[in-house]
């Protein structure tokens, strides 16, 4: 723990995609007091055209406005699941970090960089069968 999922549209450079990794993990280990060997990132490519917004798929959208298919409200999103006991200030330092590393990653504004903060509390979570609570 943490589990950071990075929904991005396709096409993005595999050098993008390993800054990611890079870059987030540290900020992970940095701000959320995770090990690296706990950090665990997915990074989800999602096709245009298997990506809808009001109701129109994304690549349609692109086509009729003579547009990127980046940025938007489409992407990127960033989903971070970790267990309980971090404080505020822990927490508005990583999701500032996150910000700022991915927007200049992906070359996309702040302001399209979505966060989801999932906090998972002990008796919510189980390994092998046993509540993470009950466990040492």
């Amino acid at each position: 723990m943490p589990r950071i999922t990075i929904e991005i549209l396709d096409g993005r450079a595999l050098d993008q995609k390993r800054a990611l990794a890079k870059e987030v993990c540290a900020l992970a280990c940095n701000c959320l007091r995770a090990s690296k060997e706990n950090v665990v990132i997915r990074i989800v490519e999602v096709s245009s055209e298997n990506f809808s917004h009001n109701g129109e798929l994304r690549s349609d959208t692109a086509i009729r406005e003579g547009k990127t298919v980046y940025g938007k409200r489409m992407e990127p999103r960033v989903t971070v699941q970790f267990l309980e006991g971090r404080t505020r200030e822990q927490l508005e330092a990583f999701v500032k970090g996150l910000t700022d590393q991915v927007s200049e990653i992906l070359f996309v504004e702040k302001a399209d960089v979505k966060i989801f903060l999932l906090e998972i509390l002990r008796e919510e979570i189980a390994k092998g069968g046993v509540l993470l609570c009950d466990s040492k």
